[in-house]
């Protein structure tokens, strides 16, 4: 309901796939799921010595056969920051699987009163804050911020749908991930953490409060580019539940339409037998973090482009630069009117007073909401719907969604 109330529409959302026909369903999700994202490239020697270390490991019964060679070829390549740090991150995971067995046995048998004796803050500052956190680190373009912070910009929106309220505060957040530009914070990523089967129903209303609070960063990255139509403009969830994680992207499709998109689903490793399964893992996260910080450079090229434009205008205004008539503007389509607000629980003094938000649907929904729904990304630019072999029509040539990195001139299929 929160979801379908702000605008939303959740790949993930079992209640929301009700309100299609199965057909309609299929192809929303063929369409959605296929806007591209670039996976990151792994480093062989990395995930070489990783799968000697798991060797180690399965072969001694611990791990510190394993974090000694890890050790020894991180010293080895002293001069290469960006593996060097890798490596660590690498032999941090064995050491926590070497030592946090309650932990992790707890999290895998999913024992209520097991459960019981741990925190959500052991899960992520155990477990999964030393591998996001490295990863961070290594270029030290982002922060990572954790313990129940709010958003501004969550609080900001909160305030127009409930104005006349006295104490207004926006989702608290288990973790974010922010990029400082000079004095502003600027949120790529929202995160919650849950002990994952000891209350499902939390699990539930995280991934709801996630996707909104997604969606108000998303509409925060378009205030800070002007509101122009960027299809590489999209926000980041990470969603923890014990052992497992799902991480997803957030899109304003087209006019009142946004859109919450899975991207990854992985495990942390629950024993040495199980280390392989950090493959996943490592690969979603890497590409999850380097993805914001590309989005952190383009953020920070527009900032700087207003700026400059700032100080263009203000030496006209000054009487300098008279004889320049030329005209460098350039007219680019205005998304502000495609946003919406979100519906959020009313605040503590007014809680029987819910506000369903005024601006919230588009236009009415016709029998052709399917084929004319189109977003802002050139792979959806043209026919995207697949054949039954999965092949669909790209910038002229095609592509298919299983090998979503290879491109044919024609289709495979087609004579020539």
């Amino acid at each position: 309901m929160a979801c379908g109330l702000s605008s939303i529409l959740s790949l993930t959302c079992t209640s929301q796939k009700q309100l299609f026909t199965d057909e309609e369903w299929n192809q929303l999700a063929t369409r959605f799921t296929s806007i591209a994202i670039r996976y990151a490239l792994v480093d062989k020697k990395l995930m070489t010595n990783w799968a000697l270390a798991c060797v180690f490991s399965r072969s001694d019964g611990n791990a510190f056969r394993a974090m000694n060679h890890l050790a020894l070829t991180r010293t080895a390549n002293f001069g290469n920051t960006s593996l060097y740090q890798k490596l660590m991150i690498m032999e941090n995971i064995l050491l926590t699987v070497q030592n946090e067995s309650f932990l992790l046995s707890t999290l895998n048998e999913g024992a209520l009163s097991q459960l019981k004796k741990i925190s959500e803050e052991d899960i992520f500052f155990k477990l999964w804050s030393p591998i996001i956190n490295g990863l961070i680190n290594v270029n030290k373009r982002l922060r990572l911020k954790s313990g129940d912070t709010v958003n501004l910009v969550s609080t900001a929106a909160k305030k127009q749908l409930y104005s006349e309220a006295q104490q207004v505060i926006g989702f608290k957040i288990d973790i974010r991930i922010v990029y400082d530009f000079e004095d502003e914070e600027i949120d790529l990523c929202a995160g919650e953490i849950s002990k994952g089967t000891l209350n499902n129903a939390k699990v539930w209303h995280d991934d709801s409060k996630l996707i909104r609070e997604g969606k108000d960063i998303l509409n925060q990255l378009y205030d800070l580019c002007e509101n122009r139509k960027n299809n590489e403009l999209y926000s980041w969830s990470i969603q923890i539940s014990g052992l497992q994680c799902a991480v997803s992207t957030q899109h304003l499709c087209s006019n009142g339409l946004y859109l919450s998109v899975p991207r990854f689903d992985f495990v942390f490793p629950k024993n040495l037998s199980s280390l392989d399964e950090l493959d996943n893992m490592y690969k979603g996260l890497l590409t999850a973090i380097e993805d914001m910080e590309r989005r952190s450079y383009l953020v920070e090229n527009f900032l700087k482009q207003n700026q400059e434009q700032e100080q263009s205008n203000l030496t006209n205004v000054l009487g300098f630069n008279q004889f320049n008539d030329e005209d460098t503007s350039k007219v680019e389509e205005d998304v502000y009117s495609f946003k919406r607000p979100s519906w959020c629980t009313p605040p503590r003094e007014e809680k029987y007073k819910s506000v369903i938000p005024v601006y919230l649907f588009g236009r009415r929904r016709s029998a052709t909401t399917i084929s004319s729904i189109s977003l802002f990304n050139p792979t959806t630019a043209n026919n995207t719907v697949p054949d039954e072999y999965g092949f669909y029509e790209y910038d002229g040539k095609y592509k298919n969604i299983e090998f979503p990195d290879l491109i044919f001139d024609t289709h495979p299929h087609q004579h020539k």
